[in-house]
């Protein structure tokens, strides 16, 4: 992660969110790609010193990336929980599932283009 990305591999979710990833469905912020979602971090550590800096007239940051920022605070604070692993699920005992019927199907792909899932609602059909 750090030599991919020039990030702490703990601050990957906040620059994951930062960035987005059309794949997993996140916009990102406009205008904030890799390389300013990792000096961001740098700068600020997370995404709470992001969205400080933001609203701190007095910061560092360039008026078109504060704008982006505050425009796409909303979505920040959520997406971290979205993004977030969780280290606490029991994955050891898998199960199978029975195949979906077709109105499952269509209901599920119906979930995915309301909530903007893109491929991976296609992925997990």
């Amino acid at each position: 992660v750090r030599a991919k990305y020039a990030i702490e591999p703990q601050q990957y979710v906040d620059f994951a969110v930062m960035r987005g990833d059309a794949s997993d469905g996140l916009p990102g912020v406009a205008g904030i790609g890799e390389k300013t979602a990792a000096t961001l971090l740098a700068d600020f550590g997370d995404l709470d010193g992001i969205l400080a800096a933001a609203a701190d007239d007095s910061s560092s940051l360039r008026p078109r990336v504060r704008q982006s920022i505050l425009d796409s605070s909303d979505y920040i604070r959520n997406a971290r929980e979205v993004v977030k692993v969780r280290p606490d699920l029991d994955l050891d005992a898998p199960q199978t599932l029975a195949p979906l019927s077709d109105g499952e199907v269509e209901a599920f792909a119906e979930l995915g283009k309301r909530w903007g899932l893109g491929g991976a609602a296609d992925r997990v059909l």
